[in-house]
């Protein structure tokens, strides 16, 4: 497997469940389990990241590269007020007002003296993505950022990270299952199928062309396939 993405580029990574989607993004964070093996290179402004200490990646991360998980409340403290955690994240107090207004977040101290528990979903998500964004970080990665939102709340969620994103020239690589929002929202969409690319929005190979056709198929009716989508394995 191989791609590339540029300063400022939103690649939308695409597939059905288990493909291998989420695998790949963890990969590129070095997230996975140490216990997993990887081969090749991850070559992150020219430098391969799978030669880094445990040191050197942490520093990466904290600096460099930016997480948006499906689920904010996994990445909040619910035992921390909102302003305390974004202290942690490396924010300092006197940037937390810009910090939410740059995701349309009104009432900022109510919000900042609040508890994860006592926003809502689209709230904590924009704050991850305000999180994400105000260290000005070289590579976000996002895995299906939307899912636990409604459409409306969604919408306007991307629309946000993809202004913010084009603003500080930051690449995006976006892990999703839903077509339409990446067709939305990406410059490039990579399809994925067991474990492998079979193309882009672009070209793609033979092998891959049914299976592209059912994905979009599929995104176009808003719901599974009746037929199970035919994987590598069938």
């Amino acid at each position: 497997m191989s791609f590339k993405i540029a300063s400022g580029e939103i690649v939308a990574l695409a597939g059905e469940s288990g493909s291998g989607k989420s695998s790949i993004a963890y990969a590129v964070g070095r997230l996975l389990s140490p216990d997993v093996q990887i081969q090749g290179e991850i070559c992150f402004s020219g430098e391969n990241i799978l030669a880094a200490t445990p040191a050197q990646m942490n520093g990466i991360r904290r600096s460099r590269l930016a997480f948006i998980f499906q689920d904010p409340s996994t990445s909040l403290n619910p035992l921390m007020t909102i302003g305390s955690q974004l202290r942690m994240a490396g924010i300092e107090s006197g940037l937390h007002s810009e910090c939410l207004n740059m995701v349309n977040l009104k009432d900022t101290g109510r919000i900042l003296s609040s508890y994860p528990h006592e926003l809502s979903g689209g709230m904590k998500q924009r704050l991850m993505i305000a999180a994400a964004v105000a260290k000005k970080p070289e590579l976000i990665i996002a895995d299906e950022p939307t899912a636990s939102l409604d459409a409306t709340v969604g919408d306007g969620v991307m629309k946000e990270l993809r202004a913010l994103s084009l603003k500080n020239r930051c690449a995006m690589l976006l892990i999703t299952h839903d077509l339409k929002l990446a067709q939305k929202f990406a410059d490039r969409i990579l399809f994925m199928r067991a474990g492998e690319l079979v193309g882009d929005s672009d070209t793609h190979s033979e092998s891959g062309s049914q299976y592209i056709r059912q994905l979009k198929k599929a995104s176009v009716l808003n719901q599974q396939p009746k037929t199970r989508i035919e994987t590598a394995d069938a």
